[in-house]
């Protein structure tokens, strides 16, 4: 939401080429203190309605404020706005102001009496009273007070003096009405209430009614909504505008106020709710700390176009970073937001944003982002990109059909778009340039689904974005999918129960084979329970078929001779198609057993599932051949074997292809089939998957231990992917042991844990623990991760996937905690296995009611793309400091400096 404010492009240019200027001095310290300079003097355009109001004002000019101003002064009734804050601060409770009595016009009394505040009834029975109407009999005002008396022409309202009109309710020691002028003059403790709140608080006023105009002295203002209040020395007001000069303005308490603003003169609009000030200078306590040559402030909650707190980047690669975000709200449902951006040693650009919320909740949401590197940042980082852009679209909308199409019935549909491109990670960093990044790849995703209670229809569409590699171009893209599903349901009897599934899948890319899929899968079996439902069996026959077919196979290898004949023996010199039909079996044993004691309840649930192939009732060829997993797998590992010797490791142009000696000659492959990541090729083994978990909680709901236990046995897989003779029998246990567990003995602590246990290789595969105890305003945690990268090495058929594992080792500490004094945060991560920090920050905060403020140290690990081919990513660590500061209600801002 846009809640005020934006910055002079003026002022900005002179901070601008201050700090060109300051980048010429070498000394740090120096270079820092004229960076601040330049952010202080960042301005802020204006509004011509403000020029307008301005000129309306016009104080030195009003012959009557200049003779009301004086008069006050001799009587030494007008103070400095420190004192005068001192003295409403000091003031007992408001007396409550009288409910006027109600006129004997019946019609002009409900116009007389509505902006009476509420909750203020006084007896008028002791009060004399005068009025004025209208040619139309409307009255003008009403004139209440202990005494109330006529001299030349002016009514006198004398002690607890009360004016009620449609508009205003004034309350005064003295009221003076000017009848043949139509002015009023209010004196000793003003008070003015509009719509039953106090608008205005000060010494006197005068004003017109029949123009609105008035003359303040001294001024106090407050909006009830936000706090916020305006002191000033002087003032005047016309038709709810309020000028003045010499203000002091805050949301704090009015007697010494943590943060306060002093501008030279500004106005307030009451029905905007909005604060223009010129020349403001904002300080903590009585240190300046900001200045400004313009500034503005919504009081209010309502959207509104407008500049957003800008963004501010010291960094000593980019050099000086502002972003300005201005927001316009179309409509209530429709808004969007402008963020032009400047990196004075980087380039240029800008982010665009778009959110739209429709009546039925639907969301939409788009943006748009691009940035300019100069030449000089490009030469200096080697960077591959020159411009960065990119955009994102995400939309999740129901019953489409209905609403863009008319369909007349409830048929069930829905759409779901969260799609992302990007040239360069730095396109995640428009926003924000110090944005903590953890991974390079994305996947976007589109579907539209329709369904009624027995059948799904759906389209899908997958793209991945890989931003590790050079190029985007080998990255397998599944475009589009369609499937049909048909429910479970009863075949003939209730407990022999059937369901279908039909999928096709294209998948495409622009370098490297692309193929389609068509597969059916139709289960159909008995489900039904024993022992008084305490164990539950499963029979089940599982029919599936599929075929594939190469539709591009441009430089990639799928079949045929690459050195000899007895490579390929059995295979076809040309491979462009796979087919396979197999009928399975499956046996299911799962029992659910639970009690509840006196504080907990237990459950433990056991499920045991074995399944394979009929034996003589399966057929694969072609690229589904079951000789062709270990064939291509092992073609794939000669592929980098050869692409890492010394011979063609230097050679860029074939950096990340599979090189092969034929005839004498080099010939380098884009890619060489991989069936692991097919489904259908595993389905030809005969498994059995043991799953465990129990868990308990008490009877309020909350968790107190859970543990989850798998494991997968494949009876069909050794070494080389084919059973031949098993001579160790852990063999079959080549996939690893899933363990999880969660355990929360007290409340606010918890511990999880999760490893993977290979029974094969003897060794732990992968660890993650942690522990995190949050009470009150403590917060801490801390985690482990561990993955050994030399297990599970090449292709395997349990896993399905041909496995190159990285290795990883680290732990993490996060810890926050709100000690009333100040609030202390900070979190670390580090590599063990590299023995080093991957990133790490520290900060410090003190909120006093009104006023925040905070210190961070931040230090980030940065991946920049750039075009090494051996290593796409060069890892710059950044350091930051960053001040933030928090006036409420404005909101927040900070400045940042990288080092």
């Amino acid at each position: 939401m846009a809640r005020f404010w934006c910055g002079l492009w003026g002022g900005f240019y002179h901070g601008f080429l201050s700090l060109i200027c300051a980048r010429f001095f070498k000394a740090f310290r120096a270079r820092f203190w004229i960076l601040f300079v330049c952010v202080l003097l960042a301005g802020v355009c204006f509004s011509n309605e403000f020029g307008t109001n301005m000129r309306d004002f016009n104080l030195d000019d009003d012959s009557l404020a200049q003779t009301f101003k004086s008069q006050r002064k001799a009587q030494g009734k007008i103070k400095d706005s420190k004192t005068l804050a001192q003295d409403f601060a000091q003031t007992p409770q408001e007396a409550q102001p009288t409910q006027a009595a109600q006129s004997q016009n019946p019609q002009a009394a409900p116009q007389a009496t509505k902006n009476i505040p509420p909750n203020l009834p006084l007896s008028s029975a002791s009060k004399t009273a005068a009025a004025e109407y209208d040619k139309d009999n409307q009255r003008i005002f009403e004139l209440l007070a202990d005494e109330v008396k006529s001299e030349n022409n002016v009514i006198h309202a004398i002690h607890n003096a009360i004016m009620i009109n449609p508009e205003l309710y004034t309350i005064a020691d003295v009221i003076k009405y000017d009848i043949e002028n139509k002015k009023v003059y209010a004196e000793g403790e003003v008070r003015i209430y509009r719509g039953g709140t106090l608008l205005v608080r000060t010494h006197s006023a005068s004003f017109e009614l029949d123009e609105h105009y008035g003359i303040l002295e001294p001024l106090y203002l407050q909006d009830t909504t936000s706090g916020m209040w305006v002191n000033a020395i002087s003032g005047s007001s016309k038709k709810g505008v309020y000028g003045f000069k010499k203000a002091i303005i805050s949301g704090c308490q009015v007697q010494s106020p943590i943060w306060r603003m002093e501008a030279s003169s500004g106005s307030y609009n009451a029905e905007k709710q909005r604060v223009s000030l010129w020349n403001p200078r904002v300080y903590i306590g009585d240190v300046p700390i900001f200045y400004f040559p313009y500034f503005t402030i919504d009081t209010n909650l309502n959207r509104k176009s407008g500049f957003l707190f800008p963004y501010f980047l010291s960094s000593n690669t980019e050099g000086f970073i502002y972003a300005q975000p201005y927001f316009v709200p179309i409509k209530s449902w429709f808004d969007m937001t402008f963020t032009p951006q400047v990196r004075t040693s980087r380039g240029a650009g800008g982010h665009f944003e778009m959110r739209l919320v429709d009546s039925a909740n639907d969301r939409t949401m788009a943006e748009v982002g691009y940035l300019y590197n100069f030449d000089s940042y490009k030469e200096r980082y080697n960077i591959k990109n020159r411009e960065v852009y990119g955009f994102r679209f995400y939309h999740l909308g129901k019953q489409p059909l209905q609403k863009y199409f008319r369909l007349k019935n409830e048929l069930d549909n829905g759409i779901y778009v969260n799609m992302v491109h990007m040239n360069d990670l730095d396109y995640y960093r428009l926003d924000k340039a110090n944005k903590r990044i953890y991974d390079a790849t994305y996947a976007s995703k589109a579907n539209f689904y329709l369904q009624t209670d027995n059948h799904y229809f759906g389209l899908n569409i997958k793209y991945f974005l890989n931003l590790a590699k050079l190029s985007n171009s080998t990255t397998l893209q599944s475009v589009p999918n369609l499937q049909y599903h048909k429910y479970t349901n009863s075949l003939f009897w209730k407990s022999l129960l059937y369901s279908i599934d039909y999928q096709m899948k294209n998948t495409i890319r622009t370098r490297g084979y692309g193929y389609i899929e068509n597969a059916v899968k139709i289960p159909v079996g008995l489900q039904f329970s024993l022992f008084k439902k305490y164990l539950s069996i499963g029979l089940w026959n599982e029919f599936y078929a599929e075929n594939l077919n190469i539709h591009s196979a441009q430089n990639s290898y799928v079949g045929g001779v690459i050195t000899s004949e007895a490579q390929s023996q059995n295979l076809p010199n040309q491979l462009k198609y796979g087919n396979i039909f197999s009928a399975n079996y499956s046996l299911s044993l799962n029992t659910d057993l639970s009690r509840s004691f006196d504080k907990i309840f237990h459950s433990i649930q056991f499920e045991a599932l074995f399944s394979g192939p009929y034996p003589y009732v399966s057929y694969t060829d072609g690229l589904f051949d079951r000789q062709a997993g270990p064939y291509f797998a092992s073609l794939r590992a000669r592929g980098l074997s050869n692409r890492n010797s010394a011979t063609l490791s230097s050679n860029a142009e074939f950096a990340n292809t599979y090189p092969f000696m034929v005839n004498g000659e080099w010939k380098y492959y884009d890619d060489i089939w991989d069936p692991s990541g097919i489904s259908a090729y595993s389905i030809l083994a005969n498994t059995l998957d043991l799953k465990l978990s129990q868990y308990f909680i008490t009877n309020n709901g909350n968790l107190i231990f859970d543990w989850k236990i798998f494991q997968r046995l494949n009876f069909d897989a050794d070494s080389n992917g084919i059973i031949k003779d098993i001579n160790d029998p852990r063999q079959i246990a080549r996939r690893p042991l899933e363990n999880r567990f969660t355990y929360s003995p007290l409340d606010g602590l918890n511990l999880s844990t999760s490893f993977f246990y290979s029974f094969y290789y003897g060794s732990l595969n992968e660890i993650s623990a942690s522990i995190s105890y949050n009470v009150g305003t403590f917060s801490s945690l801390l985690s482990y991760y561990y993955k050994d990268g030399g297990a599970n090495r090449g292709f395997d058929l349990t896993s399905n996937t041909f496995t190159t594992n990285t290795h990883a080792h680290y732990m993490r500490g996060v810890l926050s905690k709100d000690f009333g004094v100040f609030a202390l945060s900070m979190q670390a991560g580090y590599d063990i296995s590299r023995d080093a920090f991957l990133d790490w920050d520290i900060g410090i905060y003190k909120n006093v009611r009104c006023f925040g403020i905070g210190l961070k140290f931040i230090n980030r690990r940065r991946p920049i793309l750039t075009n090494n081919d051996d290593n796409p990513f060069f890892i710059q660590s950044d350091y930051f400091v960053r001040v933030v500061f928090n006036f409420v209600p404005l909101g927040g801002t900070g400045l940042s400096m990288r080092f």
